[in-house]
C-alpha cells in the first residue's frame, strides 16, 4: 500500500474529526448518539453455534496505517470487524462493534489481506455509507480485528459471519443478518 494513499485517507477522516470536534456541547451530545440493540437471548444462541469456531484473532488500531500484506501473509479468508474502544480501557471496556465482514465466502480469490486493504483507500470506504460515517466520528478511536479462516467452506463462512451479525449486531451492516434478525430489523430500521 503507497503511503500517499494512507495519507489521503488519514486526512480524509482527520477533517472529519475536526469538523465533529468543533461542534459545540449541544450540538456534539445529539451527534454522538447512536443505536446499539441488545438482546442477551441472541447472545446464548449465536455463541453456541460460535463456540466450535477456532478464531485466532489480531488487532490493529485503524489509524496506525497498518500494511495489511504485512499482518497477513497467506491468502486465505477471514473475518473481520471493526470497533471503537478508548485507548485506555477499564477491564478492557467499553467496546462497540460497529461492523462485521468476511472475505473469500463468495469469490475465493478474494483472501483476507486483499480484502482489508480495501478499507485503507479513500475511495472505496466512502462506498460504505454508514461505516464511513462512523469511521469519521470515531477514526482515532477505531480499531480493526481480524481472524483468518483457513480450511473452511464458503457456506461455512457464510455461516460464521450470520452468527457474528446475530452475537454482535453490528449498527453500520446492512445485511447478512440471520433470518429471524431481519424482519424486526427492517420493521425498525434506523439510519446509520
Amino acid at each position: 500500500m503507497r503511503k500517499k494513499t494512507l495519507d489521503l485517507l488519514d486526512a480524509h477522516f482527520t477533517s472529519a474529526r475536526v469538523e465533529y470536534n468543533a461542534l459545540s456541547v449541544n450540538y456534539k451530545y445529539a451527534s454522538s448518539e447512536e443505536t446499539f440493540i441488545i438482546n442477551p437471548s441472541y447472545w446464548d444462541k449465536y455463541y453456541n453455534n460460535l463456540k466450535n469456531v477456532v478464531f485466532s484473532w489480531s488487532e490493529v488500531k485503524y489509524d496506525s496505517k497498518p500494511d495489511v500484506n504485512k499482518l497477513i501473509s497467506s491468502d486465505e479468508p477471514g473475518v473481520y470487524m471493526f470497533y471503537i474502544r478508548p485507548d485506555a480501557c477499564i477491564w478492557d471496556l467499553p467496546k462497540f462493534v460497529l461492523y462485521i465482514g468476511i472475505s473469500g465466502a463468495t469469490d475465493a480469490l478474494n483472501p483476507l489481506k486483499k480484502r482489508l486493504t480495501a478499507y485503507f483507500r479513500e475511495e472505496d470506504i466512502k462506498k460504505r455509507d454508514a461505516l464511513h460515517r462512523l469511521l469519521g466520528k470515531y477514526y482515532n478511536h477505531t480499531y480493526l480485528a481480524y481472524s483468518l479462516l483457513p480450511n473452511l467452506t464458503s457456506k461455512q463462512i457464510l455461516e460464521i459471519e450470520s452468527n457474528l451479525l446475530g452475537f454482535y449486531y453490528p449498527i453500520a451492516n446492512k445485511e447478512d443478518f440471520p433470518v429471524e434478525i431481519k424482519t424486526p430489523r427492517k420493521a425498525f430500521n434506523r439510519p446509520v
